[in-house]
């Protein structure tokens, strides 16, 4: 029997780790696809594209080869229709296709702490949001001011929330082969542990064997995200939204850790932005047997109040603006030389005071 194995991410949902594992222990059976594909396929107005006819052909003959082929890509998330092209144009016998999915706020805010903080559009989106409702951008950590231009207006943001159980049903209604199936899990949490891989090879049918994983996309310290949010439009498009990122991990492993998003306001964002599809996403983890408290919050909180929670927070803040603002400058002063340093191969550190102070501040929010 033929079978095909379709990873579909979505995007910070342990992809990395499972295309690791993937390349590592099955590289025979993974053929790598990429998003200029995914793209063509997702079109599919013309499925005699030469392009696609030679992947098409690839993938089976795979197939006949080893009888496992396995594709990967978080793109294959956003893109349906690409999925449906494949389901309907590979020759298996059997295609899973499998998906993980973990709470709204986790995945918004490991993406704006992997790439969004350094994307000048995100920022010049994030501050015309605010203030826009008459809030000050500076009062507030970038992922705080990140989460409030959601629930003030998502539209205008390029990253918004997944609505998982609208993805998942768009995506059903289009594979309609009785060989095909759709499988879905919630990422391991600190309610219910669990090895990422063993439950990928468990519903794929893989086997593990003595694969050890390792960290394969280590988080930037939150410090550095922060600091480096603050820094110019001319010096993020330096950066780049995907750029060095090798030199962010290495300052990072430089810090003494210390959570920000710990305030009583962060939290109650990321507790509406869970809870606002309530309804949906309890149908949806019903549906794919996934416990609720995985997706859902504790304590849902309305719209009505986590606006208002927002208002007052600005006018809290509003008395230690001339600090924040000058603190927030020393740390992106901080942020351009420590780059500069490293591009220059220095060996100077360059001297954390702003982030220091920057830190006493908004521990205590």
């Amino acid at each position: 029997m033929t079978h095909l194995i379709l990873h579909i991410g979505p995007p910070k949902c342990g992809s990395s780790s499972i295309q690791h594992f993937l390349k590592s222990e099955w590289k025979d059976h993974y053929r790598h696809v990429s998003p200029p594909l995914i793209d063509l396929m997702n079109q599919s107005v013309d499925s005699d594209d030469s392009n696609l006819a030679e992947f098409i052909s690839e993938v089976n003959e795979l197939l006949k080869k080893k009888n496992i082929a396995i594709l990967s890509h978080e793109y294959f998330f956003e893109c349906h229709r690409a999925v449906k092209f494949i389901c309907d144009q590979v020759k298996a016998d059997r295609i899973s296709i499998i998906g993980y999915v973990r709470p709204s706020s986790k995945l918004l805010v490991a993406a704006f702490n992997q790439w969004e903080f350094r994307n000048p559009e995100m920022s010049d989106s994030i501050n015309e949001i605010l203030k826009s409702n008459l809030l000050e951008p500076n009062l507030f950590l970038g992922t705080e001011a990140y989460l409030m231009a959601i629930v003030l207006d998502s539209q205008k943001l390029t990253l918004k929330p997944y609505k998982w159980s609208e993805e998942f049903l768009k995506l059903e209604s289009l594979i309609s082969h009785d060989h095909v199936e759709l499988i879905v899990n919630s990422l391991p949490s600190k309610n219910r542990s669990f090895d990422l891989i063993e439950d990928f090879c468990d519903k794929s049918g893989l086997a593990k064997g003595s694969y050890s994983p390792d960290v394969i996309n280590p988080a930037f310290s939150e410090i550095v995200v922060e600091s480096f949010y603050r820094t110019s439009n001319e010096f993020k498009n330096r950066l780049g939204q995907h750029g060095y990122n090798h030199f962010l991990r290495k300052i990072s492993a430089d810090m003494n850790e210390v959570q920000l998003t710990t305030s009583s306001l962060f939290q109650r964002l990321c507790a509406y932005i869970d809870g606002e599809s309530h309804s949906e996403t309890s149908s949806f983890s019903r549906r794919y047997n996934i416990p609720e408290e995985e997706l859902l919050p504790d304590n849902r909180i309305e719209k009505d109040a986590v606006l208002k929670l927002i208002k007052e927070e600005n006018n809290l803040r509003q008395s230690q603006s001339s600090l924040l603002v000058a603190y927030q400058n020393m740390s992106s002063e901080w942020a351009v030389r420590s780059f500069d340093d490293f591009v220059a191969n220095s060996k100077k550190k360059s001297s954390k005071s702003g982030i220091s102070k920057l830190l006493t501040i908004f521990k205590k929010k």
